[in-house]
């Protein structure tokens, strides 16, 4: 579902720009990133196994985190 859906004025159009998913996971990334030595090492090494698995536990939390809310309702 998106964050915050809009309709343009003009043409009716229905925007909806980032999903829930995608603004829940980037958050996570963002946290996961703000550990000081965590980044410096990201930095550092760059490698591609480390990165996927950053975004991959980025997007974890974030369904996690959604399917909390959905059993809440």
């Amino acid at each position: 579902q998106p964050i915050s859906p809009l309709e343009n004025e003009h043409t009716g159009e229905m925007l909806f720009g980032l999903t829930k998913r995608e603004y829940f996971a980037g958050l996570a990334m963002q946290g996961i990133l703000a550990h000081e030595a965590f980044y410096e090492r990201m930095v550092n090494e760059a490698n591609d196994v480390m990165i996927k698995a950053v975004a991959k536990a980025s997007v974890k939390m974030a369904d996690v985190l959604l399917k909390e809310l959905e059993d809440e309702q």
